[in-house]
């Protein structure tokens, strides 16, 4: 999640919160206060929701419902991508 911001055409504080602007508050401390607890309600991301294991998942249903080709040029498209971001990145990140 980005940063608190002031949007001066409102007189508020805002935050880009799941592709959406967030009203925070008119003041910069309320603002921080209500972006701090936004941040602490998002639920942790599991290992189960890294972006390693949600390719090896389309992997396994490209392996069953596609042709090997598409399958071997999925494979060595995400391996790649996946060794270079890291497999400890939440899906959500990407």
């Amino acid at each position: 999640m980005r940063k608190p911001f002031f949007k001066k055409t409102h007189n508020a504080w805002y935050v880009h919160h799941q592709g959406r602007m967030v009203r925070l508050g008119t003041k910069r401390e309320e603002a921080f206060q209500a972006y701090h607890e936004l941040k602490a309600s998002q639920a942790p991301a599991s290992q189960a929701d890294s972006v390693a294991s949600l390719a090896e998942c389309f992997l396994e249903w490209c392996r069953k419902n596609r042709s090997p080709r598409t399958y071997e040029w999925y494979k060595e498209f995400l391996s790649s991508f996946v060794k270079s971001i890291g497999t400890r990145v939440c899906g959500s990140a990407v």
